[in-house]
């Protein structure tokens, strides 16, 4: 079963709930977590462009996962394949 990504407008409601509770000074940390294809960079891509009070660093771990194969190896929705 794969999820869709969520419309834009789903997007920027989660945007604003984010940003209506994280601190205006600081640093924050908001970790996006999901199963493939499901509007993980979208949601990402949204929320950084949203940000115009501090730097934003987006960072991208699917470069660091195993292959398909290896992941799924243990069940599609195991954690124990990355």
């Amino acid at each position: 079963m794969h999820s869709t990504p969520a419309p834009a407008g789903d997007c920027e409601e989660i945007v604003a709930r984010l940003l209506a509770g994280v601190p205006r000074q600081g640093r924050t940390l908001v970790a996006i977590d999901g199963v493939e294809t499901s509007g993980k960079s979208t949601l990402s891509a949204h929320l950084a462009n949203r940000i115009e009070t501090r730097p934003v660093t987006v960072l991208h771990v699917d470069d660091f996962l195993n292959p398909a194969v290896i992941r799924h190896d243990r069940g599609r929705q195991s954690a124990d394949g990355f």
